[in-house]
């Protein structure tokens, strides 16, 4: 995310969020949730602390949460802007466009995040509208504020940055079907990654790269590479980066079952685009799937509300076909 002064937590915020922690990763998700309530309550008067609570909830995946506190803390700065300094003013709109983007509202996010790239020439704020134009297929914008992002990790030495821009850039590579183009962002990532102390940065290289390896025509390649990414993945606790490692594997062996454990990964991670794209994927691996209204009526009707484009063409293709 963009970067700001962290503002001094208070000695009882930082217990709380640490117990949150604690609770989160032993699976206590009631008592995880009292001590966010409790900081959450904690830090209603002060929006620099309201911004540390946000993170700990996108950690704990309560993006719908995280949204909401976000958008009342927009709304007060409107009356009453000297609440934050531009870094942090950036920082808010940034995450709020990520929790958008995440929650499938592709062209609330839009908005959010060209008045963040306004306010600053932010490279996380270029990564993210980036992410959201190429979800709803405008993939020449997309591309260029995914170079402008990568160019400002450069500048400012961000590999976290680097890292997303790169793989950001393969998953344009991938649904142009350039394969080629896709293994060498990807491996560019990866090769980044591993200068970085936090092993979970690998993750998105590595399931990004085993599907890159697929659509380029290594398949046995694709399917070592996804099953590392995928241990990496659970090893590391990472809901978004289990999802995409799924579904590559899916891709790279041809089963409809990790597809179809794709979706559920992605439905609880939360990451609606990326949900959508699992059941795609899934549709095309399961002639059963595509012989059922039903089921096909819903992925539809769930790409036409995303605004997902390229996944509506694909969704086109196999009605055609299916007739």
């Amino acid at each position: 995310m963009s970067h700001y002064a962290t503002p001094p937590l208070p000695e009882q915020l930082q217990t709380l969020l640490r117990e949150a922690r604690a609770a989160h990763h032993q699976h206590r998700r009631q008592d995880a949730e009292r001590s966010l309530d409790d900081a959450l309550t904690l830090a209603q008067d002060s929006p620099a602390l309201l911004l540390e609570v946000v993170s700990e909830l996108w950690r704990h995946g309560q993006l719908v949460r995280a949204r909401d506190v976000l958008r009342s803390l927009l709304d007060s700065l409107e009356a009453s802007p000297y609440l934050l300094d531009g870094a942090q003013h950036t920082a808010a709109l940034i995450r709020l466009g990520a929790a958008q983007i995440r929650l499938g509202n592709l062209s609330d996010a839009l908005g959010v995040l060209y008045d963040a790239l306004e306010m600053s020439d932010s490279g996380y704020a270029a990564l993210q509208l980036g992410n959201a134009l190429r979800y709803l297929g405008d993939t020449e914008e997309a591309s260029g504020h995914l170079s402008r992002a990568f160019n400002r990790a450069k500048a400012e030495r961000d590999g976290t940055l680097a890292i997303a821009a790169l793989c950001a850039q393969g998953e344009v590579a991938i649904d142009a079907g350039e394969g080629q183009t896709a293994v060498e962002r990807f491996g560019q990532g990866l090769g980044i990654s591993e200068y970085a102390r936090d092993e979970v940065l690998s993750v998105a290289p590595l399931a990004g790269l085993s599907h890159a390896h697929m659509v380029w025509g290594y398949p046995h390649k694709a399917l070592e590479i996804g099953e590392k990414a995928l241990q990496r993945a659970q090893d590391n606790d990472d809901a978004v980066g289990t999802a995409r490692a799924l579904l590559s594997l899916g891709i790279a062996t041809g089963a409809a079952t990790r597809c179809e454990q794709a979706i559920g990964a992605a439905q609880d991670a939360p990451h609606e685009p990326l949900r959508l794209k699992a059941f795609v994927a899934y549709l095309e691996r399961s002639p059963a799937a595509q012989g059922h209204p039903t089921y096909f009526d819903d992925v539809s009707a769930l790409a036409t509300d995303l605004g997902m484009r390229p996944e509506q063409r694909r969704l086109a293709a196999l009605a055609k076909d299916a007739r």
